[in-house]
């Protein structure tokens, strides 16, 4: 048996395809214990259900979740435009989105609720997310311990954001908002890839098709395969579609670094202009679809100018943290190598299959991702919040260079003194560390998540968030509505229980989602006026008559709460008399009673 190779510092050399499981069963298998691990709260939040209360299946966002229910339930009833069910307002729908129409298909297909497949595309978006990113990584590098701790750092790193709440809880206000957690501000799940996975399908997946599209990308670049950028332009066409804030920060990292190799002389300029044309011009219908088809309807054009400002400098370097450190690090490192490399153990053999790295110098692609990623969230667009998704990847890549590095000085004296298993065992317990330094903010987010679910968000009644778990009374009331309802109708209610209908039935919300919802303060302004005690009936009466047009109101608990109404049954049959004239009760459950419109009824 020939001894292991040492490189010129005396490590190991990787070899690729060494070990004891294949990298590709390895990674399938680190996934899927990534995404496991991400179902345990679901799995809590129905423990801690009341008796009778129904899990609306979300630990946080209930809103947006919803809204995404909403959307695939549309789906699986054959809809290929997908409408907007939070707002009256006039509107044209040409929302058409590959992701949800192929959820509501396997919705139809196997009898499950939207739910059921929304987390099923969760797990799956997860395993394939991290595999993708994994590929993406073996074609920069041949070095394994790299590869292994970008994927770590990618699955389960986050940011400084649990210092910062730390430190409010102990009464110094910082005035920081870091992105990965939540206290008093809103967590950015776009923005760290394990947030992502526990809690959006279409995130993730999304993250996944990014790694595959700049990974064909660069195959085509470098060995001139016209064929892979053929293969970017379609996952990018995908892309664009089904998540089209993405396709931003893909041109601009494509853009710079065709740059960076036309001035190296990397690559020749018709080369470069070839690849780049093909994915151009193949993904190009999905912007402008999007494009033409929100000039077409008004009510989508008003939502998409909704105002979703980046979170600032300071919170995206404080939500990275110690990423950002070990990522600072690993970027001298790859510019400080010959070629680009990533210390001596990245050894460039030719390509094989997609297992080896394409050429040297290829790790500085992710300085080049991450710098035009971070670019975007500067653009003066009303969706800049939304342009972060995918800059955790390249910062968990230079991270990854940056530990190993690290681990590499620490084993320095085992390396020369031929200890080569004390080597390889403090290289493993020096990455697997960093991973683990870097878990506390996703820790501190699932524990804030739950303490959310046990109140059934009671401590974000302030932002009025929609409630985790749906009363007996209340699911009975969703139900009836979607089997009694039409697209045509209207249910005025309190936004909190208004946010869960379109995920059951097919009727509009007057007021149910703060973006989804046109003018949201307004309508809630209505909402409120009509539930309270203090409005009479010709007050009630004008409103449904000129301005809300309902075809059902809804008369419950949390309709009272927002009339400021705490009597119950009394308020409930005061309200009841003083709109006799024009609500008739169809259905009753328990607290919570449907009336219809009387100049409706048949």
């Amino acid at each position: 048996m020939q001894p292991p190779q040492l490189s010129s510092r005396g490590h190991p050399r990787q070899r690729r395809g060494s070990g004891i499981l294949p990298d590709s069963v390895a990674v399938l298998a680190v996934a899927a214990a990534v995404m496991a691990l991400t179902l345990l709260p679901y799995l809590a939040a129905l423990q801690l259900a009341e008796p009778g209360d129904v899990f609306s299946g979300f630990i946080w966002g209930v809103d947006d979740g919803n809204v995404y229910l909403s959307w695939i339930r549309q789906a699986s009833e054959g809809h290929i435009l997908l409408a907007n069910q939070y707002t009256t307002d006039p509107q044209n729908p040409h929302f058409f989105n590959l992701f949800l129409l192929f959820a509501g298909l396997l919705c139809r297909i196997t009898g499950l609720a939207p739910i059921y497949v929304f987390h099923g595309l969760r797990i799956l978006g997860g395993v394939f997310m991290l595999s993708s990113f994994y590929w993406l990584v073996s074609l920069l590098t041949a070095d394994r311990w790299v590869r292994w701790a970008a994927l770590g750092l990618a699955a389960l790193g986050s940011g400084l954001g649990w210092v910062v709440v730390l430190v409010d809880a102990a009464g110094t206000r910082l005035g920081i908002h870091p992105v990965d957690v939540g206290v008093n501000w809103q967590v950015q799940p776009e923005a760290v890839t394990f947030l992502s996975a526990l809690l959006n399908p279409l995130f993730i997946t999304s993250m996944g098709l990014i790694c595959l599209t700049l990974g064909h990308a660069l195959i085509a670049l470098e060995q001139k395969r016209l064929r892979s950028a053929v293969g970017a332009g379609v996952l990018l066409l995908i892309l664009g579609n089904i998540h089209s804030y993405d396709v931003f920060a893909i041109h601009a990292t494509l853009g710079l670094w065709i740059i960076y190799g036309l001035l190296t002389r990397r690559y020749s300029f018709g080369q470069a202009a070839l690849a780049y044309a093909a994915i151009f011009f193949i993904s190009a219908p999905a912007p402008l679809w999007s494009y033409w088809a929100a000039n077409l309807d008004p009510s989508y054009v008003v939502k998409a100018m909704t105002p979703t400002p980046s979170a600032g400098f300071v919170n995206y370097l404080v939500g990275y943290g110690l990423l950002v450190v070990f990522g600072t690090i690993g970027a001298a490192e790859v510019f400080s190598g010959p070629g680009g490399t990533a210390g001596p153990d990245a050894s460039h053999a030719p390509v094989n299959g997609t297992t080896a790295p394409l050429s040297p110098g290829l790790l500085r692609f992710a300085i080049f991702w991450a710098a035009a990623n971070s670019v975007m969230l500067g653009l003066p667009v009303s969706f800049q919040r939304k342009l972060v998704e995918g800059l955790h990847m390249p910062i968990a890549i230079l991270a990854g260079v940056g530990v190993v590095y690290l681990a590499r000085l620490i084993t320095n004296r085992a390396a020369a003194a031929g200890k080569l298993q004390t080597v390889k065992e403090r290289m493993a317990l020096t990455v697997v560390a960093a991973i683990v330094i870097c878990l506390p903010s996703n820790t501190l987010l699932v524990s804030q998540c739950m303490e959310n679910v046990k109140t059934n968000n009671g401590l974000l009644l302030h932002v009025l968030a929609p409630p985790v778990y749906l009363s007996a009374d209340y699911a009975n009331v969703a139900s009836w509505l979607a089997d009694h309802t039409t697209e045509d109708d209207v249910v005025l209610s309190s936004s909190l229980f208004g946010n869960h209908i379109p995920a059951a039935a097919p009727c509009k919300v007057y007021a149910g989602h703060w973006a989804e919802t046109l003018d949201f303060v307004g309508k809630l302004r209505d909402v409120r006026r009509f539930y309270d005690t203090a409005s009479n009936a010709d007050e009630r009466l004008g409103l449904v008559a000129t301005r809300i047009l309902p075809d059902y109101v809804i008369v419950g608990p949390y309709e009272r709460l927002i009339g400021g109404s705490y009597a119950g049954s009394q308020d409930d049959a005061d309200l009841l008399d003083a709109t006799a004239g024009f609500l008739e009760p169809v259905f009753t459950s328990g607290d919570v009673t449907v009336l219809k419109a009387s100049f409706y009824l048949d």
